[in-house]
């Protein structure tokens, strides 16, 4: 009888050993995983981050040469992109510094700048370049990763870049004109409104218009 005590309370100790070191295993790969997307996330943002802050600086230098060119319309246009790029990479910055990482601002852009009209082109060649080779594969893996936060900043920022697409090719952008329209941009998320401000809030963030700065 004891020993069948015995080995009933040494199979029960080892049942137990088992299951505690399975927790344990469990919980390190849950670690090990959540880590490991923590670390990709951070490596997303950082590559659009780097990418916007190119983006603005490339655009500002696009604006500077169609002003020089008395294309106002076009300088309008590339000024308020600029400032859609750099909010975007203000936004990706807050998230990294949100998730505890750190952003390193990237080295400056040699000036490479040709007329406005291959400008325009180059600009929209560019933005449709990232959005396939980089943006949609970033999207993809933020969605099956779950999280949400950073894939709304991804989100947010391809959105952006598809409506600055369709602003560039607009051909009213080579008129001359002082008095054309304006561009109102969204200082949180970038998002670009032209002429005029169609809502009181902006239909990404829900900023309010009264801060959309304009161009």
């Amino acid at each position: 009888m004891k020993r069948l005590e015995i080995i009933f309370w040494a199979a029960l100790s080892l049942g137990a050993l088992a299951i505690v070191i399975a927790a344990v295993t469990v919980k390190r790969e849950r670690y090990a995983t959540n880590e490991t997307q923590h670390y990709t996330a951070l490596q997303r943002l950082g590559e659009i981050a780097r990418i916007k802050f190119h983006h603005a600086q490339l655009h500002t230098l696009f604006a500077e040469q169609a002003q020089r060119e008395e294309k106002h319309q076009a300088a309008r246009l590339f000024r308020a992109i600029a400032f859609s790029e750099d909010a975007q990479c203000r936004q990706c910055q807050e998230a990294i510094k949100n998730l505890g990482g750190e952003f390193i601002t990237p080295i400056a852009l040699e000036r490479n700048i040709a007329s406005t009209q291959e400008n325009i082109h180059r600009a929209t060649k560019l933005k449709d370049s990232h959005r396939t080779a980089k943006a949609y594969p970033m999207i993809l893996k933020s969605i099956a990763s779950g999280n949400r936060y950073v894939t709304r900043i991804l989100v947010w920022c391809d959105a952006d870049d598809a409506h600055q697409i369709t602003l560039l090719s607009t051909q009213h952008i080579l008129e001359d004109s002082l008095t054309a329209g304006y561009y109102y941009v969204c200082p949180k998320c970038g998002y670009i409104s032209e002429g005029s401000v169609a809502t009181p809030i902006c239909p990404q963030c829900k900023t309010k218009e009264r801060e959309f700065a304009r161009f």
